[in-house]
């Protein structure tokens, strides 16, 4: 499933609360709008993840994607289980995260921007070397 959004970014410093015309309760909070980052295109994935193929660099510099920390692994298969909301930056590499839950994987290639939810334990496949930008506590 596909959600197209204005391209905006919400950061920490965003204090409004946002409500909808016939409704007096707000759509976003503004705790929830402090983490919540929009992007122009998020496709779902299964349990919870969510990926920007290929991300242009307006959203690489919009998220501060290059700002964030490295990390990197050679070929393997291994098990993770995210402490924390994780957002990263594929610089390089070619893997598959399946879920332990069963549902949909997500293949990601250079390029792609992924969100893996806290909690969310999976498998990583790496096929090809992984280097990578990643920050916690944020979502796309």
């Amino acid at each position: 499933m596909a959600f197209v959004l204005e391209p905006a970014i919400w950061r920490k410093d965003v204090q409004s609360q946002f409500t909808c015309a016939r409704q007096s309760k707000p759509l976003v909070s503004s705790q929830a709008a402090r983490r919540a980052i929009v992007m122009s295109t998020v496709v779902e994935k299964g349990a919870g993840m969510r990926v920007i193929k290929n991300a242009d660099e307006a959203t690489i510099e919009k998220l501060g994607c290059r700002s964030w920390g490295t990390w990197g692994c050679e070929p393997s298969t291994f098990p993770w289980t995210y402490a924390d909301d994780e957002v990263c930056l594929l610089l390089k590499g070619d893997l598959t995260v399946i879920p332990d839950d069963g549902s949909e994987k997500m293949d990601l290639q250079a390029g792609d921007i992924a969100y893996f939810p806290k909690n969310m334990s999976c498998t990583w496949e790496v096929r090809e070397a992984v280097h990578k930008h990643f920050t916690f506590g944020i979502k796309i």
